[in-house]
Parts: structure tokens; C-alpha cells; sequence
């Protein structure tokens, strides 16, 4: 009897910037990866990945904030058209 089902592929689920930063923030504040985990609905493999790269997260927001910090608009030479 041969088997029709086709191997179970797993669905890709994407974690936004800002909720890895609350990740690593409650992390920092000392609760359990595990409980992290159950609160943000993620695996507890996906909270310990993100705690062992918390500094490229770190680096990339400070990098950011850099970028936003010091952005300005300057007016042209020219007279804008009316």
C-alpha cells in the first residue's frame, strides 16, 4: 500500500524587527526563554537564536539610528516650482 502524502512542508513564519528587540528586552529582564516563547506564539529555538545574535540586532538599530538621527531635508539651490 503506497502512501500519497507528499512530505509536510513547514511554513516560513516571519518575526518583525521591533518584536525581536521586546524578544531579547524581556530576555534581559530575566523570564525564561521558554516562558518568552509561549508569549510571543514562537518556537523556543527561534527565542534562543535571536538571544545568541542580540548584538547584531543591537548594531543594526544603533546603525539605524544613526542613519534617522541624522537626516535633515535641505532646501535646493533653486526655487521649488508653483
Amino acid at each position: 500500500m503506497e502512501s500519497n502524502s507528499s512530505p509536510s512542508l513547514k511554513k516560513h513564519n516571519f518575526l518583525p524587527f521591533k518584536d525581536k528587540l521586546q524578544l531579547i528586552r524581556k530576555c534581559e529582564a530575566g523570564i525564561a526563554h521558554s516562558v518568552v516563547a509561549v508569549q510571543m506564539g514562537v518556537p523556543r529555538s527561534t527565542v534562543s537564536t535571536i538571544w545568541k545574535n542580540r548584538d547584531k540586532y543591537r548594531e543594526t538599530t544603533a546603525s539605524y539610528s544613526d542613519v534617522l538621527r541624522g537626516s535633515r531635508l535641505e532646501v535646493g539651490p533653486y526655487p521649488p516650482n508653483s
